[in-house]
C-alpha cells in the first residue's frame, strides 16, 4: 500500500488528466456562452444522445471496472493495467459531459 501511495496517488501527473478535462469543459462553456442571453447551446440530437451514451458508458466502467477484483480478489494484468491508466480519465469526461450538457441546455427535459 506505501508503494501505491508514493508511486501512484501522490504524483501529480497521475491527476493531470482529469484536471485538463475539468479546464477544457470550463474553456468551452464560458467560450461558448459568453455571447448569448442564455447559456443554451443547440447541438444536434445524435451528438447529444451520443454524448450521453458514451458519458454513461465511461461512468459505468470508472465505477463497476474493478468489480471482479472486488468479487474474487483477483484480476488480469491487462485489465488492471486498463483500469489504473483509464479509470480516472473515464470518470472525468463523464462528469464533465454531464456538467457540459446540464450548463448548455441538453440535459433533459
Amino acid at each position: 500500500l506505501d508503494a501505491y501511495w508514493n508511486d501512484v496517488y501522490v504524483r501529480p501527473y497521475v491527476r493531470c488528466g482529469p484536471f485538463i478535462v475539468g479546464v477544457v469543459v470550463g474553456y468551452l462553456l464560458n467560450y461558448l456562452t459568453q455571447d448569448r442571453k442564455g447559456n443554451r447551446v443547440e447541438i444536434p440530437k445524435k451528438w447529444v444522445m451520443l454524448g450521453w451514451c458514451t458519458s454513461t458508458v465511461l461512468g459505468l466502467y470508472s465505477v463497476f471496472g474493478l468489480y471482479e477484483y472486488a468479487r474474487t480478489g483477483d484480476i488480469s494484468e491487462q485489465w488492471r493495467a486498463l483500469y489504473v491508466v483509464a479509470g480516472r480519465n473515464a470518470y472525468a469526461l463523464a462528469v464533465g459531459w454531464v456538467a457540459f450538457a446540464c450548463a448548455t441546455g441538453n440535459g433533459g427535459q
